[in-house]
């Protein structure tokens, strides 16, 4: 391809902004002003497309390891300057742990209502198995499943 050299007078600020075009996209100024006349002339389009791309890959890439940096740098400075945290001592197991022990005779519990989550009346328990327990009711003696009962306090004897 032959090449030909042509002298042309710019103003002033066309020259700046071809100068400063050149240096954003990290060609000569000679390559903008080429490549602005092939798109202007309406040929060569792609290969300007293909040069901008390429130079705003790079700007792209180079801001994001700028951003990680200062990110990495930030969190090690907040973490550095933030005192440290004591952790809040749990009570003792002994202190929250409530006392578990088998239903008794006489013990005052509330039975739950099958059809809902409500309990109903209170009633002293009179007879104590593995898995069942009885209490007198109104209609006579009844038995639950303990699972179904509450227990409320003991009875004094």
């Amino acid at each position: 391809m032959d090449k030909h050299q042509l002298t042309i007078e710019l103003e002033a600020w066309m020259h700046g902004a071809i100068a400063s075009q050149a240096q954003e996209l990290g060609c000569t100024e000679t390559e903008v002003i080429q490549q602005a006349l092939k798109l202007m002339l309406g040929m060569d389009e792609p290969s300007l497309s293909k040069i901008i791309d390429k130079k705003i890959d790079e700007k792209l890439k180079d801001f994001e390891l700028q951003l990680e940096e200062k990110l990495a740098k930030r969190l090690q400075e907040l973490s550095s300057d933030r005192p440290k945290l004591k952790t809040p001592s749990l009570p003792s197991p002994s202190l929250i742990t409530p006392t578990v022990r088998a239903l008794q005779i006489g013990d005052l519990v509330q039975i739950r209502d099958q059809s809902s989550p409500h309990f109903l009346e209170k009633l002293t328990i009179t007879k104590v198995g593995m898995l069942m327990a009885s209490v007198q009711t109104s209609d006579g003696e009844q038995s639950f499943l303990k699972r179904d009962l509450r227990f409320i306090a003991e009875v004094a004897s």
